[in-house]
């Protein structure tokens, strides 16, 4: 493994332990649709994030990607080998960005899109 592969590779480890912190402590999935109800896609606001920060709302899920992908390259310097994959238990919903060493598997750095449907209106007792 190069030297670039090696220090990438623990940037993304790290940032996979603060992601898992971040889950544990925070409840930062709160507003995501139910995976047990259909979600209305077109109607969804699709949120950027970096392990669990927001840093985006769009309405459609490639400029979320777009942003994404510029934070993934410009602040976190990782190369333009990023791919998406949809979440396991949330496939239209959630996708997760990975990048693609070359010499090692696919790693996972933390950035998501995650489709929302905002409703019009609260009411007590019921979620949202």
């Amino acid at each position: 493994m190069s030297t670039d592969s090696q220090a990438i590779a623990a940037l993304l480890h790290h940032s996979a332990d603060t992601l898992q912190y971040v889950r544990a402590g925070a409840p930062t999935d709160a507003h995501a649709p139910d995976p047990a109800g259909p979600v209305a896609l077109a109607d969804a606001v699709w949120i950027a994030s970096y392990v669990g920060i927001h840093l985006g709302y769009y309405t459609n899920p490639d400029a979320a990607r777009d942003h994404c992908n510029d934070e993934a390259r410009t602040v976190q310097g990782l190369p333009d080998t990023l791919t998406w994959r949809p979440d396991e238990d949330e496939p239209e919903s959630r996708q997760h960005q990975f990048v693609d060493l070359g010499d090692v598997p696919p790693v996972d750095t933390g950035f998501r899109i995650t489709a929302i449907v905002p409703v019009p209106s609260y009411t007590a007792g019921e979620e949202a």
